[in-house]
């Protein structure tokens, strides 16, 4: 049978990551970045270290300054099931492969402990339900930069081998990769550190990691930040999806809203992440202006009425709101793509006293 192991750490400078404690100093500190070590050495294959690497990356981002900003949850012996399961309940920023690889294939465990290579398109198609919260992935693993490749458009940034590699530089470059994350070095310089690493002690591989990007995506301005909207601010700043004038708009300070999924009524099957618009919003009587990202299913009328929770909380219960476009309001009960609205629209929010019912009628 397969085996289901895995240990949850919320690092702090001040405790052992080991411990699942729950302590004064990791409750104030905010976790923003989950991390997911999987590591997978089947029985028909050459022994790793796989405890090795696993011990050194903890131990590199409890060491560093942002270590109470990071969650780690890592999961043995690995199986397709395993995967789906730890993707699914552990929503991770950072996915962490080790382990080993064939042929442009990582491969997992079956049930038996035996190998079981997981191709491109099947690797590709499992990450493709997850890219909402996904920014970085490493495939630490033999001839993986291949299968990188493939996952370029799933993550910001993805990480494989080109060739062979072995234990101790495989280490050493994930030792130095995280060391740099952890305290808050762009991914870019965080790779540089790495393959740095792998240098410094004279190992032969210091060429086999790559380094591949989504495209719009600068390595060198990429850190990690979770999914708080301060967070996904970053990433939407360089994200090609997003219209340029939106970019644009948050590099210059913009502050960013998310409309969750959780937070509008949808339809089943509506949360895809091609499904996401962006739209530039401002309200009737504020300058203020935002970006927000929504799901172009969810109607009219939940949108307005999140957006105005989100920013006025405590006068939004007295008003009917809606999205006004081009100076029309949009009927409450469409959908966004069925009231006509795209990525890079404007639109208002703007609320309408609701009379209450036992007011006299004044006409």
């Amino acid at each position: 049978m397969g085996r289901r192991r895995f240990l949850t750490t919320a690092c702090n400078g001040s405790i052992d990551c080991r411990d699942s404690l729950v302590t004064e100093s990791t409750v104030r500190s905010p976790i923003l970045i989950n991390l997911l070590i999987l590591a997978a050495n089947p029985r028909d294959t050459d022994p790793l270290r796989l405890g090795e690497e696993t011990r050194r990356i903890d131990e590199k981002i409890r060491e560093s300054s942002g270590a109470s900003q990071f969650s780690l949850r890592s999961a043995w012996a690995v199986t397709v099931d395993e995967l789906m399961y730890q993707l699914n309940a552990f929503k991770p920023n950072v996915v962490h492969f080790v382990g080993h690889g064939a042929g442009g294939q990582i491969v997992l465990e079956t049930t038996g402990g035996l190998s079981r290579p997981l191709t491109q398109e099947a690797l590709s198609t499992i990450f493709s339900h997850f890219q909402q919260w996904l920014q970085v992935v490493v495939l630490n693993a033999c001839y993986s930069a291949v299968q990188a490749e493939t996952l370029a458009q799933r993550a910001d940034a993805v990480i494989g081998m080109t060739d062979r590699v072995g234990d101790a530089a495989a280490i050493e470059f994930s030792a130095g990769f995280y060391r740099a994350l952890g305290f808050g070095r762009s991914v870019g310089d965080a790779f540089a550190q790495g393959v740095a690493m792998v240098k410094v002690d004279g190992l032969p591989d210091a060429d086999t990691p790559k380094l591949i990007h989504r495209a719009g995506v600068d390595p060198a301005k990429l850190v990690l930040a979770g999914t708080s909207d301060v967070a996904l601010s970053v990433r939407r700043a360089e994200d090609p999806r997003v219209p340029a004038r939106l970019r644009s708009l948050l590099h210059d300070g913009c502050e960013f809203l998310l409309v969750k999924n959780e937070s509008v009524r949808l339809p089943t099957g509506a949360s895809d992440e091609e499904n996401r618009i962006f739209l530039e919003l401002g309200m009737r009587q504020s300058k203020a202006v935002f970006v927000a990202e929504v799901d172009r299913y969810a109607t009219v009328e939940d949108v307005a009425a999140a957006l105005a929770h989100r920013l006025l909380p405590r006068t939004s219960y007295g008003y009917a709101w809606t999205l006004v476009a081009d100076e029309v309001a949009l009927a409450a009960e469409l959908s966004l793509v069925m009231a006509g609205l795209k990525s890079g629209d404007q639109v208002k929010l703007v609320g309408n006293h609701l009379r209450p019912e036992w007011a006299p009628d004044m006409r």
